[in-house]
This record gives structure tokens, sequence and C-alpha cells, in this order.
């Protein structure tokens, strides 16, 4: 596939592999997989990629404050959480807040997130 930028013509070679669905794509994804799979098992660095893409992976996450009715609200996940939970404080109060739902403290089963929160609303009662 060859495609036309601002006049420079552009070889795609993978322009196949946008075809998630095709059984070509899908054979290609299985044979790096199966590469991959076979280098990471011999490899002598396995041990410590894994710990340095767990250290990267596991991190605190806190999103930024919302102001409903004088008060902040926010979202926070610590290390090794799962879950967000939601704080509140008053809008003139310094650092801290109260907890007001969510799995803080809880430990993860397994320390990858299954999910993630992408936004949420609090309207004032």
């Amino acid at each position: 596939m060859t495609d036309d930028s601002f006049g420079t013509k552009v070889v795609d070679s993978y322009r196949w592999l946008e075809d998630a669905k095709s059984t070509e794509t899908r054979s290609f994804i299985d044979a790096e997989n199966a590469y991959t799979a076979r280098y990471m098992k011999q490899a002598r660095i396995r041990a410590q990629a894994l710990d340095d893409l767990d250290a990267l992976e596991n991190v605190s996450d806190a999103s930024a404050p919302m102001e409903r009715a004088g008060n902040l609200f926010f979202r926070k996940r610590l290390a090794g959480e799962q879950q967000f939970s939601i704080y509140m404080r008053r809008a003139a109060a310094g650092a801290g807040g109260a907890r007001m739902a969510g799995g803080a403290g809880r430990q993860a089963e397994a320390r990858r997130p299954r999910g993630r929160i992408s936004g949420w609303l609090i309207r004032p009662s």
C-alpha cells in the first residue's frame, strides 16, 4: 500500500495489520507472541524486566479536584490498590481529605489493575 502525504509517496508495508480480525493478522500476532514467550522464558533478565514493568504499571494516581457546593472532590488510587477512592475536603481547607467511598487500603489480589475509572460527576443534593 502506498500513501500520498502532501505529494510524498510513502510505502506502508504493514497496512494489512490494521484489519485486526483477518486470519493473516491473527496468525502474525500469534507468531510474534510465541516468539516473545520463547525468548522471555530463557532470558536471564526476565525477572528484572518483569519487576521493572511492574514498577511502571503499579503507581499512585489522583485526579484534579472538582469543586461542588463548597467542597473539593477528587479520586485517588495508591500504588498496590486496584480501585480508586473518592475524597472530599472543604475548599478552603489544607492538604488531606476525608475518604468518602472506594477501595483505599484494599490491596490488590493481582498487582495489575483490571479496570480504570475514566470520569465521574458529583452533583449537590
